[in-house]
């Protein structure tokens, strides 16, 4: 099949609506880049599982910013650049050099850090709390599972 010119149309709901923001019921929500929870389940899986996890090896590492008199640990923004890679490469079933795509993400998210210093650093340190599990209070979880479920079509699932 021959590239179309929808491919870029495609590409752009498919991959910067659903997994550089969050898409519920259809809905984009802007202001939380990088937290859909597919991603948040990949830097899970890549960086704070298991016993000689980066997240338990490294945290030393982790950046922190200073906040309401504390500090609060931030992602990793080349781990966040990694993993959004990996599942836009997925996505896209993408057989193309990935560092290209690699180096789209830390741009977007330094450009970001530029636009709203902020809201960056919330940014990030929002994803290592939900990828943590660090103060994630459970209502948070139960209502991303409900948003979640509320998104299946459970009707016409295949049940063979």
């Amino acid at each position: 099949m021959a590239p179309s010119q929808n491919d870029d149309e495609v590409h752009g709901l498919v991959y910067y609506s659903r997994i550089i923001c969050i898409s519920i019921q259809r809905a984009e929500i802007r202001e939380k880049p990088f937290q859909h929870p597919a991603i948040i389940a990949g830097l899970r899986g890549a960086y704070f599982t298991g016993q000689n996890c980066a997240f338990k090896k490294f945290l030393n590492r982790f950046p922190t910013t200073p906040h309401k008199g504390s500090t609060r640990t931030e992602i990793p923004i080349t781990m966040l650049a990694m993993v959004a890679t990996m599942i836009g490469g997925i996505l896209q079933n993408s057989t193309s050099d990935l560092r290209d795509v690699y180096r789209f993400h830390m741009e977007f998210i330094g450009e970001i850090s530029k636009k709203n210093p902020q809201g960056y650093h919330t940014m990030l340190a929002t994803i290592y709390q939900l990828t943590s599990g660090v103060d994630q209070p459970q209502s948070s979880r139960t209502n991303a599972v409900a948003g979640a479920l509320a998104a299946v079509n459970f009707a016409d699932m295949d049940v063979n």
